[in-house]
């Protein structure tokens, strides 16, 4: 399960994993670093948490089992998955704020 876990998540890409370092980078600034780094990684890990949900869940629904389990068919899924659930929770981080 960790090598699928960890196979998912390094087809997420350059742009997921440079935001996750970001978010890393961050917390080295004094004071402000740390909340915002506070901020930025549980967005990230939501996000993969989500979209790793929604690729299972559909493939378990469409009859699939752990033994079938392919991370290169599910690449495209994933990808949506995590881009739905950023867009997601952008949007109510700004609802809240309005």
């Amino acid at each position: 399960m960790r090598t699928i876990l960890a196979a998912l998540l390094s087809s997420l890409g350059a742009g997921a994993l440079k935001q996750s370092v970001a978010g890393q980078m961050i917390k080295a600034v004094p004071f402000v670093g740390p909340v915002l780094g506070m901020m930025t990684l549980p967005g990230f890990a939501m996000a993969f948490t989500y979209a790793v949900g929604r690729v299972f869940i559909e493939h378990f629904e469409s009859g699939g089992t752990f033994l079938t389990f392919s991370v290169e068919a599910s690449r495209d899924r994933l990808r949506s998955a995590f881009d739905a659930a950023r867009v997601r929770r952008s949007f109510r981080s700004h609802a809240t704020v309005s």
